[in-house]
C-alpha cells in the first residue's frame, strides 16, 4: 500500500527535528534530513530565500517576519517549560510533594495548551508564507529515494 506524506507530515517533521536536535547525531541527523527533504518537496524553507522580483520590499519583509515567527515557535518548543520538569531522583520530600500535588497537573495542562497553540501558529505561518503547500502530497517512498534511510534510528538506543 502506497503511503502519502502531506503538509501535516511536514509540520510534524519540523517539530521532530527540533525535538531531537540535541540528541546523538544518528538521531538528530535522521530527523534533520527528513525535515530538509520534506521542506524541499513542499517548497517550505524557513531560510530566507532571495527576494522575488514581483514582491515589494514590504511584502518580502512581511514574509521574512512570518518565517521568524515560525522559527520562534520551534525554538521555544525545545526549551524545558515546567518548573517541575527536572529529573527527580527518588520520591519527592513532603514539601515538594505538596507543591507538585497542588500545581503540577494544572501547569502540565496549561503547557500542553501553549504547545498546541505554538504548533498551530507554526502551521499557519508556513501556510501564510507558502499557501500552495497545503494542497501538495507525495509518495512516502520519495523520501527514501531522496536519501532518507528507510528505517529511523530508535531514540531509546541512545539514552
Amino acid at each position: 500500500m502506497d503511503r502519502t506524506v502531506t503538509f501535516e507530515t511536514l509540520v510534524d517533521a519540523y517539530f521532530e527535528a527540533a525535538e531531537y536536535a540535541s540528541w546523538h547525531r544518528d538521531v538528530s541527523g535522521y530527523h534533520a534530513v527528513r525535515r530538509d527533504i520534506l521542506a524541499s518537496l513542499f517548497g517550505c524553507s524557513l531560510e530566507d530565500p532571495p527576494p522575488r522580483g514581483e514582491m515589494s520590499w514590504s511584502e518580502e519583509r512581511d514574509r521574512r517576519l512570518v518565517r521568524e515567527i515560525a522559527r520562534a515557535c520551534l525554538s521555544r518548543e525545545t526549551r524545558p517549560s515546567s518548573v517541575f520538569g527536572e529529573y527527580l531522583e527518588g520520591r519527592p520530600g513532603p514539601l515538594e510533594a505538596a507543591l507538585r500535588a497542588r500545581h503540577e497537573a494544572k501547569l502540565d495542562r496549561a503547557l500542553e495548551t501553549v504547545r498546541a497553540r505554538r504548533r498551530a501558529i507554526f502551521r499557519d505561518a508556513l501556510l501564510v508564507a507558502y499557501p500552495e503547500a497545503e494542497s501538495k502530497a507525495f509518495r512516502a517512498e520519495l523520501l527514501v529515494e531522496r536519501g532518507l534511510p528507510a528505517e529511523p534510528p530508535d531514540p531509546t538506543d541512545y539514552l
